[in-house]
């Protein structure tokens, strides 16, 4: 799921922050506004996986927006072209990795970060 969403949208997410060298615990502690944002995101499509939520923009959004408030970071710009494509490249990585037989392995590039 994080891959998905920090390939999709604009934000420095917990891959791209390690990536530039951060520990888990440095992310954790900086609290920076686009990991939140990207957390958010993470989690909201996985609770759709999990059959937890419908996968229907308007209720995402609601849902995330909702977090954003608890959490205390700004909404992030959510356009439905890209909510849709996050949800189609994770279901696209859910069935290559299903796929995967013993011992085997997928590897994944994350593009570079998107324009706002």
């Amino acid at each position: 799921m994080y891959f998905a969403v920090e390939a999709v949208f604009p934000l420095q997410g917990f891959i791209r922050l390690i990536a530039a060298g951060r520990t888990s615990a440095e992310i954790t502690a900086e609290r920076s506004t686009e990991a939140i944002q990207a957390e958010v995101l993470t989690g909201a499509y996985q609770y759709e996986i999990w059959g937890m939520m419908d996968a229907d923009n308007e209720l995402f959004v609601e849902f995330v927006e909702e977090v954003f408030v608890r959490e205390g970071v700004p909404a992030c710009e959510l356009p439905e072209d890209r909510l849709d494509a996050a949800r189609g490249m994770i279901a696209e990585l859910v069935a290559r990795w299903s796929g995967l037989g013993p011992g085997e392995t997928m590897e994944l590039s994350l593009p570079a970060r998107p324009e706002a």
